[in-house]
């Protein structure tokens, strides 16, 4: 069977490591299912272990399966249409707005309710997606004065906190902060102040303000180099179903596009791209740098083994041949193994399959 096995001690490190790093509130981000290691699970985890009673979901139908057991959801995504407003209300959530509009809907709907609907203000610092301008001020601030809403928090969103040589990053800070300090100005207390995601919370502490909002450093796979001692959650595995011995020059798998080169000792996986195993994302060529750079690294490939890396016993080895949908063949020629041995890929619990088994334990 195939199945992605999640060491829960590695996302307790991890959060841990990550609190030791910062003087400010932690707050884990559980979006598309906690990047596939699973939002419920992970926030029984972290609320039972470490005391955490806030965490953030982007999307609303995130957001409702994990509301009313016990920890506070923060949906980060700004809804304007009635229908979502009234299910975010109905379930107690911690609510986003970046419109007076959209507050006042809000408002509206806790009146008819009876209740006191928890809010954060969003910023547009740079990002372009959901916020108020950082000039709207006077709209930003009525916001404050509706009645039937609790402003909790403000906060925005980095677009490019990975690359430490931008200078992005400071010039949407000082944004945030001069929306601030315009609401200090006017005798507003803004309320618990975040815009520092899982690079920035390692990157700098300037950024940490209040808050720092964590998802794939909990994972411990980062698009930048850090010093944290964060830990690589999840392994990838499948079990050998077939050994076979096949001569040199054989055809492995579709197109007829691999041909052995020695005669080799070939094992089978049931598993493939079906369940995740080279999956990732596409190119986005927005810039002639961005072209320039995926083509360099086509061009790299020219020169290098690019078949899969699967671990069995112990060993690194490389797939061979095309990874179709249920299947991946791997070269064990040199490597002890049988029918029923475990096979490790290396992949990003993001991109697994969903059917995909998970697995908790603790090691």
């Amino acid at each position: 069977m195939t199945r992605f096995v999640i060491n829960t001690n590695d996302i307790i490190h991890n959060y841990n490591e990550l609190a030791r790093h910062t003087h400010a509130l932690v707050i884990p981000t559980l979006k598309s299912d906690c990047y596939g290691l699973g939002a419920a699970k992970v926030m029984e985890l972290l609320s039972g272990c470490c005391g955490v009673s806030l965490f953030a979901v982007s999307r609303l139908e995130e957001a409702l399966p994990l509301a009313g057991q016990g920890s506070d959801i923060l949906l980060l995504s700004c809804y304007h249409d009635d229908m979502s407003v009234r299910a975010a209300v109905d379930a107690g959530l911690i609510i986003a707005v970046d419109s007076l509009g959209q507050a006042r809907r809000i408002a509206d709907y806790a009146a008819q309710k009876g209740v006191t609907v928890r809010v954060h203000v969003k910023i547009d610092t740079g990002f372009g997606r959901f916020g108020f301008m950082p000039g709207n001020i006077s709209e930003i601030k009525a916001v404050y004065g509706l009645e039937g809403l609790s402003v909790r928090g403000i906060f925005s969103h980095f677009y490019e906190s990975f690359n430490i040589n931008s200078k992005s990053a400071d010039i949407q800070l000082e944004k945030f902060n001069e929306v601030i300090e315009k609401l200090r100005d006017s005798g507003i207390k803004a309320g618990i102040r975040h815009i520092a995601n899982s690079c920035a919370a390692l990157r700098d502490g300037k950024y940490h303000l209040d808050a720092v909002r964590v998802g794939s450093a909990l994972l411990g796979r980062l698009p930048m180099n850090t010093d944290a001692d964060l830990k690589r959650v999840g392994r990838f595995e499948t079990e050998i179903a077939d050994i076979r011995m096949l001569k040199k020059g054989s055809n492995i798998g579709y197109g007829g596009v691999f041909k052995l080169k020695r005669d080799t000792r070939v094992a089978v996986l049931c598993t493939g791209s079906g369940d995740g195993v080279l999956v990732g994302k596409g190119y986005d060529t927005y810039r002639l740098i961005d072209i320039a750079r995926y083509g360099f690294n086509v061009f790299k490939m020219l020169f290098s083994d690019n078949r899969l890396p699967v671990t069995v016993n112990g060993k690194r080895t490389r797939a061979v041949g095309r990874i179709a949908l249920t299947h991946t063949m791997v070269d064990v020629t040199d490597i002890e193994c049988k029918c029923g041995d475990r096979a490790v890929i290396d992949i990003s619990p993001l991109y697994v399959s969903p059917n995909v088994k998970r697995e908790y334990e603790n090691v």
